[in-house]
């Protein structure tokens, strides 16, 4: 937890010199005190780390009579950057985030994660400006969050840290000793020129600063920052977020008020999060992985994926396997939507049975306007105004309603904690991760798809064997658009088994679960309990 700025007025930089401990803890007292004396200022900083639970408890105060008495400090709390970037294709992280704050409530989440091109200010890459809560850094399963206990932050602002020695093997990388060391003579040259003379060298002055010929400088200075500017700006390590507040600096006479903050650093657990002691962070979940686009708001996915993890924790107090409440919990869905599924096969049957008795004129209008598909199209739809035909409203409706379980279910094995290195059964060990039948220990090749497949995952196939399955086992629908469509998510399967080969391995299971009940209710419900086609004389 850093504590900076100010550093032009106070003539140090608050960060980076050591804080004299003046308590340590002991019976009575569970907290350690630091001290800090500035040209007579006296900052004091006293942690409390709770026994259970997740969070500190800091007090920041000044007081003194030099120069700065009297005066409030302008000063940052930060999380310091401790979550490192770890590469995951369906989860950005760390990020850092700042909530703003509307008439009371948090009315929008501005989430930044250091991508694509990075900012030129690397200390300065986002600015927040607004009434602000608390302040995250965090990952697919961590948070470190700093809140104000007193009063929000007024802005906030999120530096990139990078690794050093991450950029200097990747602009280096391929080179033999003898390249890097001239590379890096040309380099270290241009830097100290740059420096001292206050302008940018001439070639032939860091020729000679280096030791190498002006045309070799030329070179190796052009391939340096080719090297750099293709690979330097990816070595980020971590983010760090920082908001800013005041500090008084109180006088000889005057009590010193503290600041005071709380440091949450835990799992992104909703169960830990909505603990009274935490505040209002147990939003934290939802506004950063269930709420942060137009596509998971439209399927109500931050309502559904906290409901599916709660039924999922329910089924797990039962079983003792996160596994099979996914099963569990696929089948008790699957039963619940039988009567939608049961009313949707009703309508699709009659539906059918009435395109069926007007097929003979559909065959003709195909072939008497085979080459005008304007006009064809319009007698179709004359045909079927004619006899009162009219696609069933309900007949996608079952997978309208599964699909929000679906998106919610997708979102909640992306960051729930609660899934994080829970096996089901055999070798599937962790479901928030793909199966991993046989580690390839890499990427298989060093081609588009293949540079991302690093292991053998079963299940993503036997999900798109059982989906293709089922879908050969449903009843071709008659009417051409329908069949038509029928043809065009044939390849659903396929499409999704690819673009989630490499996800959590119990979204796979729930698929295969669904597919495999509706490949059993296909062949034995409807067998004991077929669809009566419907008499389609009279008025519709």
């Amino acid at each position: 937890m850093r504590v900076f700025g100010e550093q032009k007025r106070l003539g140090v930089a608050l960060d980076s010199i050591d804080w004299t401990l003046e308590k340590k803890p002991s019976a009575s007292r569970q907290s350690v005190v630091f001290v800090l004396d500035i040209e007579g200022a006296v900052l004091r900083k006293e942690v409390f780390l709770e026994r259970e639970g997740y969070a500190f408890q800091v007090g920041l105060s000044a007081s003194g009579e030099g120069p700065h008495s009297g005066n409030t400090l302008h000063l940052r709390v930060a999380t310091g950057g401790g979550i490192q970037k770890v590469k995951d294709a369906f989860y950005r992280n760390p990020f850092t985030a700042a909530p703003l704050m509307e008439h009371g409530e948090v009315d929008s989440m501005e989430i930044f994660n250091p991508s694509g091109k990075l900012p030129d200010r690397r200390d300065l890459a986002v600015r927040w400006k607004g009434e602000i809560p608390y302040i995250i850094e965090g990952s697919k399963y961590f948070l470190s969050v700093i809140r104000p206990l007193d009063q929000s932050f007024r802005s906030a602002v999120t530096e990139v840290l990078f690794d050093e020695e991450d950029r200097r093997e990747k602009v280096l990388g391929g080179l033999s000793p003898e390249e890097i060391t001239r590379m890096l003579a040309v380099a270290r040259a241009q830097a100290d020129l740059n420096q001292s003379l206050g302008r940018p060298p001439s070639s032939e002055e860091v020729a000679a600063e280096a030791g190498v010929t002006r045309k070799d400088a030329l070179k190796i200075w052009g391939d340096y920052r080719d090297r750099s500017n293709k690979t330097g700006k990816k070595s980020w390590l971590k983010a760090s977020v920082a908001g800013d507040f005041p500090l008084y600096v109180a006088g000889p006479r005057e009590k010193a008020e503290a600041r005071s903050f709380q440091w949450f650093v835990g799992p992104k657990d909703p169960a830990v999060l909505e603990d009274m002691r935490y505040g209002d962070l147990g939003e934290i979940p939802g506004l950063v992985d269930y709420e942060t686009s137009f596509f998971y708001r439209m399927f109500f996915t931050g309502a559904v994926a906290p409901f599916i993890l709660s039924v999922l924790s329910f089924l797990h107090g039962i079983f003792g396997n996160w596994g099979w409440a996914i099963v569990v919990m696929t089948l008790l869905l699957r039963m619940v939507l039988f009567p939608v599924t049961r009313h949707s096969q009703l309508k699709m049957a009659e539906h059918g049975a009435r395109t069926a008795k007007v097929k003979p004129q559909l065959d003709r209008i195909s072939k008497e306007f085979a080459d005008d598909p304007k006009r064809r199209q319009e007698e179709t739809m004359k045909l079927y105004r004619e006899n009162k035909i009219t696609p069933p409203l309900g007949g996608c409706l079952p997978i309208l309603l599964q699909f929000p379980v679906f998106v919610g279910l997708f979102a909640a094995l992306r960051s729930s904690i609660i899934l994080r290195q829970e096996p089901w059964m055999g070798w599937v060990t962790d479901l928030s991760r793909p199966d991993a039948l046989i580690d390839f220990g890499g990427p298989v090749a060093d081609l588009p798809l293949l540079s991302s497949m690093t292991s053998f995952n079963l299940l993503p196939l036997v999900m798109v064997v059982l989906w293709v399955f089922h879908q050969k086992s449903m009843p071709k629908p008659t009417d051409p658009q329908q069949a038509q469509m029928h043809k065009m998510m044939t390849w659903m399967p396929i499409m999704f088994g690819v673009l989630l080969y490499n996800y959590a391995a119990g979204l796979s299971l729930y698929m295969i679960t669904s597919s495999g009940l509706g490949i059993i209710e296909t062949r034995f419900v409807r067998k004991h309990w077929p669809v009566q086609t419907p008499s389609t004389g009279g008025a519709a």
